[in-house]
């Protein structure tokens, strides 16, 4: 059976696996921000915590966040991240896609 929302998304991910694919360390490239430009690592550990860092183009941390994340079909739940809002994941060409909202969203590589 094929679980759909109204938007006619899929709302449990269609590939097993999607928690073990998501575990490691992940980059973006450099975009710009409140805070200026920063590219970003985002680590996802196995144990459920996380770590997201942003670098300024001199290397410099600005940005740091970590909290403890779930992967729920196609959603990143964390209280740390989004507001507490899920955020959207998928994969595709070996890219970590994740939609926070409408104007927030990364594609991500290891």
């Amino acid at each position: 059976m094929d679980a759909t929302d109204t938007a006619g998304e899929h709302l449990f991910d269609p590939q097993p696996g999607l928690r073990d694919f998501v575990i490691g360390t992940w980059s973006s490239p450099v975009r710009q921000t409140t805070l200026g430009e920063l590219d970003f690592a985002f680590h996802f550990n196995g144990d459920g915590s996380f770590l997201i860092l942003g670098y300024s183009p001199e290397r410099t941390e600005r940005y740091r966040r970590m909290g403890i994340f779930q992967i729920e079909g196609n959603q990143l739940h964390s209280h740390d991240l989004n507001e507490g809002e899920p955020i959207r994941i998928s994969v595709q060409d070996e890219q970590l896609h994740l939609r926070f909202d409408d104007q927030l969203a990364f594609a991500l590589s290891k």
